[in-house]
């Protein structure tokens, strides 16, 4: 392992913000901290950053004990929400700064500069200054200012947010090419999770100072450890019932294999459902009507009403030649793969 994080405590005051948190990061991966505002995400990067010291636990990099190191022995570098690019600088000032600090000879800062503004394709660009520079540019000179100190490891916390949609999007592809091509590990902080799909080798859910659950991202979606990673990992209906005998029944007629045996919920993701509409509800069938809708182009939202019961989410593809449903219009709701629904044991009150 490059980073072990191991039972780290941290307190702030009376508050517990982390309890025992443990994780391990290997050399080259990527490895996203995701949840939502106050889980303890930022917290945990800064403890690995050195900004912070845990009152219990251990922070190991390559090796080493860093747990009481301070941030400059760490050979880490940090990218924050703001950039905090000097204004006063051109982009080859910037980016040099931190070699200034450490006294680094001017032949060797020179070819590190250069080196760096290129590898984040700024060459064009380093006699401007930040306010010259676009959003993007900015994001890029502040990743080229760490990439500069050659750091084996590169923390970023949540530094997409000021960027709009699409070249959020972009930065992100652009990011994970570049930490993948450098062979950088990195640790990434968001409550975005479709950032945390695009970035990531790996994905830590986080919620109340505690890691929910780590793995690849399609596994954090497909196989959920709980209902809480199930919806904060894109869409789910959370179906609760009894399971018996080693069935649990989330409607009608729709029965899904289960090891659970009692109080149990299942995870439906919309995509996996699909509706039709009907002349009228029946006993014994999954129907209800359609409450809201969303129409996204290439695919539609719904939202079934269903008596009795949380109103399920469908996500249905749209061809070009498909009408779509309309609000109060009674449809049947039924399963595309029964295999693809994790049932998961009821949690706790």
């Amino acid at each position: 392992m490059h980073v072990e994080v191991d039972s780290l405590d941290k307190s702030f005051g009376p508050t517990r913000v982390l309890k025992g948190c443990s994780l391990g990061i290997d050399r080259g991966e990527v490895v996203t901290l995701l949840g939502p505002s106050g889980c303890g995400k930022t917290t945990l990067l800064r403890c690995i950053a050195g900004f912070h010291v845990p009152e219990e636990g251990r922070v190991v990099i390559g090796g080493r004990d860093m747990t009481l190191v301070p941030p400059w022995r760490r050979d880490v570098g940090m990218i924050f929400q703001s950039y905090a690019l000097f204004p006063h600088l051109d982009v080859r000032r910037n980016v040099e700064y931190g070699l200034s600090v450490r006294r680094v000879a001017r032949a060797e800062r020179d070819r590190r500069v250069a080196k760096a503004i290129e590898i984040v394709s700024l060459g064009g660009l380093a006699d401007r200054y930040p306010s010259q520079l676009s959003g993007g540019q900015q994001q890029r000179v502040a990743i080229a200012r760490v990439l500069v100190l050659e750091p084996t490891v590169l923390l970023l916390d949540e530094p997409f947010n000021a960027l709009d949609a699409k070249l959020r999007y972009a930065m992100q592809v652009e990011l994970r090419k570049l930490v993948k091509n450098l062979g950088i590990t990195t640790i990434f902080v968001t409550h975005d999770q479709s950032e945390a799909l695009t970035l990531s080798d790996r994905v830590a859910v986080m919620r109340g100072g505690e890691i929910e659950q780590v793995a690849a991202p399609l596994g954090v979606y497909d196989t959920p450890a709980s209902d809480y990673v199930a919806d904060f990992i894109g869409s789910a209906n959370a179906i609760a019932g009894e399971a018996r005998a080693g069935r649990l029944e989330i409607a009608p007629g729709v029965g899904l294999a289960s090891r659970v045996e009692g109080g149990a919920v299942a995870i439906v993701r919309p995509e996996n459902l699909r509706v039709e509409p009907i002349e009228s509800e029946t006993d014994d069938a999954w129907c209800g009507r359609v409450g809201f809708v969303r129409a996204l182009g290439a695919t539609v939202e719904y939202e079934v009403e269903v008596p009795g019961r949380d109103a399920v989410k469908v996500l249905a593809l749209r061809l070009a030649s498909d009408d779509v449903l309309e609000l109060g219009q009674v449809v049947r709701v039924s399963l595309r793969d029964p295999d693809a629904c994790p049932v998961l044991p009821a949690p706790a009150r």
